[in-house]
Parts: C-alpha cells; structure tokens; sequence
C-alpha cells in the first residue's frame, strides 16, 4: 500500500487498494448476459501427473539457472536466425505459459526486418466482443485434452505463421497448425 500512495502522490491521481482474505462472488442474469446454457463448459483441468517426458528440457516455468537461460535464448536466436521464410508479416505464437523463448525468436525476427506479431495460446475461455473479436479452440499440447484458446488468430493466407512448442510431441488431437496453417512448428 506504500507504494500505492506514493505513486498516487507523484501523480495527482486517486488510487486504492483492498484485499480480500475470504470472499464471495455473485452473478445475476441482465437482458443482455446469455443463459447458462449459452455459455460452453471446458475441460480446463489436467491430471497432475509429470510431464517430464513430454518436455526436452526445462525452460523455465520451475526457475532457471543463468546458465540454462543463456543456453535456451542462443538456442532460440540460432533457430531464429535460420528460419526461410517468404516475404510478409510473420506471427509467432508460443504455447500456453512458454513465452521466453519465443518472444526470443519473435525479436530476432524483428531484427531481420520482419513485420512480427507475438501472442500466446491460453487456456482462459473469454466471451468475443469488440476486441477479442475470433476464437479458435483446440486441445493443449500437454497430452492433457485439456481446452486452449486462441483469440484473432491468424487466417494462415496473410503472413508466415510460427508455433513454437516446450514440449517433444504433439498428442492426436492437438491440431493447432493446421487450423492457423502454420509454415513452421518448433519443438525447443
């Protein structure tokens, strides 16, 4: 709260703070919040089991040492760096909380002269509106089933698309490449 105020005192704004300890939420029906039925229910759940074999190493989720950082961002540089891809925007999509390393790969792009889009997958279902304005929904590359989400995706005609995976394999029913019509897929 300390430095709330302080900030709030440097900028002439008013702000506050709370905290909640033990809650509750309600939600009522207005003329314009769908039903329930309107509403789809998601497997958003895994089955806690280890996923080390799916995983060719660990990029960071658990901690990293400086060293193993380091080794991962050359990594993603030099496959950056050799990536062919024909002219146009390029979209790199990273995979759920995966992002270091293709945020790495996305500004090496960048530095090569591409026009790039970075965005990630979630497994947060959102209503569409005004910003979120298309969804593709698919299954996790975990091997999980579980339901992932990504919003104004790429049509796949405009510009070069990259999904960059941590995991090894992808399971029978992860179809995400071929719905946004992925030029490359990379397993780091």
């Amino acid at each position: 709260n300390s430095l709330l105020r302080k900030i709030a005192s440097e900028s002439n704004l008013k702000a506050a703070s709370s905290s909640l300890l033990k809650g509750r939420l309600a939600f009522y029906p207005s003329d314009n919040t769908p039903t329930d039925s309107a509403w789809p229910i998601f497997k958003s759940v895994g089955d806690f089991k280890l996923k080390d074999n799916f995983l060719t190493q660990n990029y960071g989720r658990l901690g990293l040492t400086s060293d193993t950082s380091k080794e991962a961002s050359l990594k993603a540089r030099k496959i950056a760096l050799g990536l062919s891809l024909k002219s146009g925007p390029v979209r790199v999509v990273g995979t759920g909380e995966f992002l270091h390393e293709p945020l790495i790969i996305a500004s090496t792009l960048e530095e090569r002269g591409f026009d790039v889009l970075f965005q990630s997958t979630t497994r947060t279902p959102a209503a569409l509106g005004p910003v979120l304005k298309t969804q593709k929904r698919f299954k996790d590359n975990y091997h999980e089933s579980i339901d992932n989400f990504l919003y104004n995706p790429p049509d796949g005609q405009k510009e070069n698309v990259i999904i960059v995976y941590e995991t090894n394999t992808l399971p029978e029913d992860h179809n995400l490449p071929g719905l946004l019509g992925a030029s490359e897929v990379i397993f780091l």
